[in-house]
């Protein structure tokens, strides 16, 4: 593993590219996906007609909403205020 993470690793800090800046960017993006994932897991989890009775009970599957609403939201406003420049 280490000779592998050598061989990925060597290309990149020879190419002078922010290391630190690559990892906070993959972890933005992530965090931009991740509502849309969740959705996804929510609506399969809570699927009668797929799990039957192993589906979510309904007060899992509203909080499971709930969540992916709080990130959108959450997502919103880091893009705005990416965008009118506040923060980091």
């Amino acid at each position: 593993m280490l000779h592998l993470s050598r061989l990925i690793g060597r290309p990149v800090r020879d190419s002078g590219t922010d290391a630190i800046g690559a990892i906070v960017s993959s972890q933005y993006l992530q965090g931009l996906f991740l509502p849309i994932v969740l959705a996804f897991i929510v609506k399969l989890a809570g699927s009668r007609t797929l799990l039957g009775e192993h589906a979510s009970p309904r007060w899992l599957t509203v909080a499971g909403w709930g969540a992916v609403v709080l990130l959108f939201v959450l997502n919103a406003a880091v893009l705005v205020a990416n965008l009118i420049g506040v923060g980091a």
